[in-house]
C-alpha cells in the first residue's frame, strides 16, 4: 500500500511558481515502485525535469526490476541515470535550452513482494527513513557535497548515489522525503518525536496534518510504502 502528500511551498506560492516536486508510483504482480524527485528551483524547467525523471525511472525500474535488484550499486546508478539523462537531453533539444535546466534530485524504493526484498536509492538532498520493529530509522541520508547538491544532470552523478538492499520483513514501511518535507519534520537535526510516532504507528494523516498546519517555505512531498 502506498501513501503520498505533495504541496507547494510558501515561497513558490508567493511567487506564483508551480510545485516543482514530482512523483510516480506503479506496480505489477511482483513489484511496486515509488519514485520521488525535487526540481532545482533555480532551473527554468525544474518541474518538467522532475516529472520526466520520475516517469523514466519508474518505467525502467518496473520493466527491469530483477536486474536492478541484483545489480552492483554503481552499475545500478549508472544505468538508471544514463537513461534519465538521455530523456532529459532529448527534451532539452526540443525546448532549445541547456539540459541543466531540467535538473532534479531523485529517490526511489523498489519492493519485491515475492522475494520480500526492498531496494532504496538516494541522489541529492532528500531523506529515506524506515519503520523497523517499532522504531523509525534512517535508511539513506541526504548526500552532502562541497560542490553543491548532486542532481540528475551532474557529471558522474552515479558516484554520489546511495543504495541499500533490505529485507522487507525487517522494514514494515519506508518513507521518501524531499528536503522541504524533512526540514519541516526535523528539529535540531532529528525527526521530531511526533513525526516518528505517527510514521511508526501508520498514522499518516498526522504527517499530512503537520505539513498543512505549518506549511514550509519550500515545496514539500513524501511517499510512503508499507511492505
Amino acid at each position: 500500500m502506498t501513501h503520498y502528500f505533495s504541496c507547494i511551498g510558501m515561497r513558490h506560492l508567493a511567487e506564483s511558481v508551480e510545485n516543482q516536486d514530482a512523483f510516480s508510483v506503479c506496480s505489477n504482480d511482483q513489484y511496486t515502485v515509488l519514485v520521488l524527485a525535487d526540481g532545482v528551483s533555480t532551473c527554468t524547467h525544474a518541474s518538467q525535469g522532475a516529472q520526466l525523471a520520475c516517469e523514466v525511472a519508474a518505467q525502467l525500474l518496473l520493466s527491469c526490476a530483477e536486474y536492478f535488484m541484483n545489480a552492483p550499486p554503481k552499475a545500478l546508478a549508472n544505468v538508471l541515470l544514463r537513461n534519465i539523462l538521455y530523456a532529459l537531453n532529448k527534451q532539452a533539444v526540443k525546448e532549445n535550452v541547456s539540459v541543466e535546466e531540467f535538473s532534479s534530485t531523485l529517490a526511489f524504493a523498489l519492493h519485491d513482494r515475492k522475494q520480500r526484498k526492498l531496494l532504496v536509492f538516494q541522489l541529492g538532498d532528500g531523506l529515506i527513513v524506515g519503520s523497523q520493529d517499532g522504531l523509525c530509522t534512517c535508511l539513506l541520508q541526504p548526500c552532502d557535497s562541497t560542490e553543491g547538491t548532486c542532481v540528475t544532470t551532474t557529471h558522474l552523478a552515479e558516484d554520489q548515489c546511495s543504495v541499500r538492499l533490505l529485507d522487507a520483513d525487517q522494514c514494515q514501511a519506508v518513507m521518501l522525503l524531499t528536503d522541504g518535507a524533512w526540514h519541516a519534520f526535523t528539529s535540531y537535526g532529528k525527526l521530531r518525536r511526533e513525526v516518528e510516532k505517527a510514521f511508526v504507528r501508520g498514522e499518516y494523516h498526522v504527517l499530512k496534518s503537520l505539513l498543512q498546519q505549518s506549511p514550509p517555505m519550500d515545496d514539500h512531498s513524501y511517499l510512503i510504502l508499507t511492505t
